[in-house]
């Protein structure tokens, strides 16, 4: 766990760095540094289970980068929790259409989709997924644990 910790903050000062020395003027660097903290601190809030003030920040986030996909994840997670299934799936949707070769949104798309009983709906998106990712190990387990529950049945 010890080792956990220290090689997420490595990660998060790496990418701390590489933003900021790929920003060619301040006020990219301003943003960049804006962004950073609103979605750390909005990731902190979600972990601790402070929603409202997860979504406040993610909300901020989506003002200050409205091109980055995560934002828009993030805030769905936070809808997904607070049972507003419709903005979190709409939230999804957004942040799929600025990346939509992200396979983490698709997972997290449809993990909702299981949640809402829309199975099947679920496995199209994971489908979908492993069409841009085929690959991706987390995508194939869900997939393959997806069709074993569908055959036990």
């Amino acid at each position: 766990m010890k080792y956990l910790k220290q090689i997420n903050l490595l990660f998060l000062i790496a990418t701390l760095v590489f933003l900021l020395t790929t920003c060619k003027n301040g006020d990219q660097k301003i943003n960049t540094i804006d962004m950073i903290k609103a979605r750390t601190l909005g990731l902190a809030y979600l972990e601790e289970n402070k929603l409202p003030e997860a979504e406040a920040t993610f909300k901020q986030l989506i003002e200050i980068a409205p091109e980055e996909a995560l934002g828009y994840t993030n805030l769905a997670l936070v809808y997904s929790r607070l049972g507003d299934f419709e903005q979190s799936e709409k939230l999804f949707k957004q942040a799929l259409d600025i990346d939509p070769e992200n396979p983490g949104i698709y997972m997290n798309y449809a993990e909702l989709l299981f949640i809402t009983d829309r199975n099947e709906l679920a496995v199209e998106i994971l489908e979908k997924s492993l069409e841009q990712n085929p690959d991706h190990i987390k995508t194939l387990y869900k997939l393959g644990h997806t069709y074993a529950q569908s055959n036990n049945k």
